[in-house]
């Protein structure tokens, strides 16, 4: 029986490489072997985390991923404090519907409220 190894230890930054340039803040998904983008289009099951930095075409972005913390992400559309969250185009932050959303969807909770384009504080799940 093979021994398993640990490539990054739970809730700690991983470096993938940008396929696209990415913003730091926003949402990125894997887009193909170990890179990632914005997502093309809303509801991306394939959400990896957070960019922590910019990074164009070809280079290391570290990204932290899903279930680690509390971070900062811009709104696309009003989101009210405890509004459970999904990924849109770009990587912007929307509101998750109940009965229209997949669950797998979800990525954060508001934690404070923030209209169109602000910054919306959240707890990453």
């Amino acid at each position: 029986m093979g021994d398993t190894v640990r490539i990054y230890e739970p809730g700690a930054p991983i470096t993938l490489t940008a396929s696209a340039a990415v913003t730091g803040g926003a949402d990125v998904e894997v887009s193909g072997d170990l890179t990632v983008a914005h997502p093309a289009a809303g509801d991306s099951a394939k959400i990896v985390g957070s960019a922590a930095h910019d990074a164009i075409l070809g280079a290391d972005v570290v990204v932290f991923p899903r279930g680690s913390g509390v971070r900062k992400g811009t709104a696309s559309g009003a989101i009210d404090a405890g509004d459970l969250l999904k990924s849109d185009t770009g990587g912007t932050l929307t509101p998750w519907g109940t009965g229209v959303d997949d669950a797998s969807l979800v990525v954060g909770l508001a934690l404070a409220a923030a209209a169109d384009t602000e910054s919306v504080t959240y707890l990453v799940l």
